[in-house]
C-alpha cells in the first residue's frame, strides 16, 4: 500500500556521508528507537493490552482497526454520524440510543469495507497516486483529516469498496441490462398487492400518556422549549452607538442605559414578542438562552438594525397548548427513554397481556385497538418492494419495516385473516392481520415499463451483492468484542 510519504517527499539526491557523520547518526537513531520502545511499552502496559494505548474494534483477517483518531474507524464513524444526524431518522431516537446506533453501524461498516479492501488487495486493486491526492485535497480543504498512512489506508478502502460494490461498481456493472423473462417475472412481484389491518402501540407515545407533568413541565424550562418569548426592546441604527448602550447597561443597569441613550435614534419596544420562527427568528435563538427579567449582553443584528433585548416573559408550560404539551412531554421521554422505558415496562407488558387476550376472543382489531388505547390502521393496496407502507386513505405511512423479512413474509405468505404474532421493532409494537391479496394488472406506459426495468436492474444487483458480501464474509477470520464494544459506546 502506498505510504503517505510517497506524496510528500521530493527527490532525493545523495552526497557521501563521512564515517564520524554516521556514526554520529547511528547514534542518534538508536537513542530515538530506545525511546519510541519505552514509550510504546510504557502506553501499552499502562492503558491496554493492545500495545498503543486505544481498544481494538475489530480484528478482519489478522488485522487490527482501532478506535483512535483519525484512524480508518474515526473517519467512517464521522461519515456515518453526519449521515444519521442530518436524516429525519434521528428524532426518533434518544441521544444515548442515536449515539450507540452511530457506534454500532460504524463497526458494521467498518467491517464491510475491511473485508472488500483485503480482496480487493488480493486482486491488485488499489487507488493511483494522483486519486490519492485529488481526493487528500479535496476533503483537507473542508474537514478536519489528517494527512498520514491511516488516511491513506481509508482511501484505499472507499476506493475498494465503491469501485467492486458502489453505484458504479464492477459488480453492479456485471449484472447487465434486463432480460425479458426476469422483467415479466419482476413485473409479476410489483402487480401481487396485499391489503392489512394493523393495530400498534408506539412505546414512546404511551410512556409519554404516562409521565407526571411536573417533570415535563421542568424538561421544558431547562431545555428552552418555549416557542415565544416576550422581551423589552432596543433598537439601534449603528454598531457604535449599540456598543455604548450595552456598555452602560452592564456596568449601571439597564434601566440607566435606557434613560440615558433615550433618544430619537433609538427605539423602544416594552413588550414585543419574539416567535421560533419569522422576522424575528434571530432575536428569538439568541434570547431563548435567557430567563424573565435577564439582560442579554449581546448585540443582535437583524433586518438592518441593531438589538438589545431584556427578556420580560417566557411562557409557563401550563399556559401552552394541550398539543404542544403533549409534543414536549415526547421529547422529554425520547430524551430518557432508556430510564422510562424500564420504569413502565409493567404497564407495557399489561398493555401487551390485554390485547392478546382480545385477539384471542377474535375480537375485531378496530374494537380492541379502541378498547385497549392502541393504534388502528387499515392499509392500501401494496406490493412486496413498496418502500412504505400508506393508510388506506393515503394520508400516512404505517409504522411498519417493509425491509423486515418476517414481517413481509406473514403478509404475503401467511392465509386469508390471519393474525400475526407480536412484533416488537423500532419502538413499535403491532399485529397484522391479512385481509385480502390480488394480482393488480395494469396496463403499463412506455415510460413506466422504463422505471421498472431501472427498479428490477437495482433489485438484482442488490441481491447479488447481499450474497456476494455474505459469502466474502464467511470465508474472512472477523473477531468483533461485542461486549468491549458495549462498553465503549456506554462511556
Amino acid at each position: 500500500m502506498a505510504k503517505y510519504s510517497d506524496f510528500t517527499q521530493g527527490p532525493n539526491k545523495k552526497r557521501p556521508v563521512s564515517l564520524k557523520k554516521k556514526i554520529v547518526q547511528g547514534a542518534m537513531w538508536a537513542l530515538v528507537v530506545l525511546i519510541v520502545i519505552s514509550f510504546v511499552f510504557w502506553v501499552g502496559g499502562k492503558n491496554g493490552p493492545e500495545g498503543q494505548g486505544f481498544p481494538v474494534i475489530a480484528k478482519v483477517n489478522g488485522a487490527e482497526y482501532q478506535n483512535r483518531p483519525y484512524s480508518p474507524f474515526w473517519y467512517i464513524n464521522n461519515e456515518v454520524r453526519e449521515q444519521m444526524i442530518s436524516s429525519v431518522y434521528s428524532q426518533f431516537f434518544s441521544p444515548e440510543k442515536l449515539a450507540q446506533f452511530i457506534f454500532v453501524q460504524s463497526v458494521e461498516n467498518l467491517v464491510s469495507q475491511a473485508i472488500v479492501y483485503d480482496f480487493a488487495k488480493l486482486q491488485n486493486i488499489h487507488p493511483s497516486s494522483e486519486l490519492i491526492k485529488s481526493y487528500y485535497q479535496n476533503e483537507i480543504a473542508t474537514k478536519n483529516y489528517q494527512p498520514n498512512d491511516d488516511f491513506i489506508q481509508y482511501i484505499s478502502m472507499v476506493y475498494a469498496f465503491r469501485g467492486l460494490i458502489g453505484t458504479s461498481g464492477d459488480i453492479p456493472h456485471s449484472v447487465g441490462y434486463y432480460s425479458e423473462v426476469g422483467l415479466y417475472s419482476f413485473l409479476d412481484v410489483v402487480q401481487y398487492n396485499a391489503q392489512i389491518e394493523v393495530i400498534y402501540l408506539d412505546v414512546t407515545n404511551f410512556i409519554a400518556g404516562k409521565v407526571e407533568l411536573t417533570q415535563v413541565a421542568n424538561f421544558y424550562q431547562d431545555k428552552n422549549f418555549a416557542q415565544e418569548i416576550v422581551i423589552q426592546d432596543i433598537m439601534i441604527k449603528t454598531k457604535d452607538q449599540a456598543q455604548k448602550v450595552i456598555d452602560t447597561a452592564q456596568k449601571e443597569g439597564w434601566d440607566k442605559a435606557i434613560e440615558l441613550y433615550k433618544t430619537n435614534d433609538i427605539v423602544i419596544s416594552n413588550k414585543m414578542l419574539l416567535t421560533k420562527e419569522g422576522d424575528t427568528a434571530s432575536r428569538f435563538a439568541e434570547a431563548i438562552n435567557y430567563y424573565a427579567g435577564d439582560f442579554i449582553p449581546n448585540i443582535v443584528y437583524e433586518k438592518g438594525r441593531y438589538h438589545l433585548m431584556k427578556v420580560v416573559s417566557v411562557p409557563e408550560f401550563s399556559s401552552i397548548s394541550k398539543d404542544y404539551q403533549k409534543y414536549i412531554a415526547k421529547e422529554y421521554v425520547k430524551y430518557y427513554f432508556p430510564i422510562l422505558e424500564k420504569k413502565y415496562q409493567p404497564d407495557i407488558d399489561a398493555s401487551i397481556a390485554q390485547i392478546k387476550l382480545l385477539i384471542s376472543q377474535n375480537t375485531d382489531l378496530k374494537i380492541a385497538a379502541e378498547k385497549s388505547g392502541w393504534e388502528y390502521a387499515k392499509s392500501m393496496q401494496f406490493s412486496a418492494l413498496a418502500d412504505s407502507i400508506m393508510t388506506e386513505k393515503n394520508d400516512a405511512a404505517l409504522p411498519l419495516p417493509t425491509g423486515n423479512n418476517d414481517v413481509m413474509d406473514f403478509i404475503f405468505l401467511k392465509d386469508k385473516n390471519a393474525v400475526s404474532d407480536l412484533f416488537n421493532l423500532n419502538g413499535f409494537y403491532f399485529f397484522v392481520k391479512n385481509i385480502s391479496r390480488e394480482v393488480k394488472v395494469e396496463t403499463k406506459t412506455t415510460e413506466e415499463i422504463v422505471d421498472l426495468s431501472r427498479d428490477y436492474v437495482y433489485l438484482k444487483s442488490d441481491a447479488i451483492i447481499k450474497d456476494w458480501m455474505d459469502n466474502l464474509k464467511a470465508k474472512s477470520k472477523i473477531e468483533v468484542d461485542k461486549d468491549k464494544l458495549k462498553m465503549m459506546y456506554l462511556q
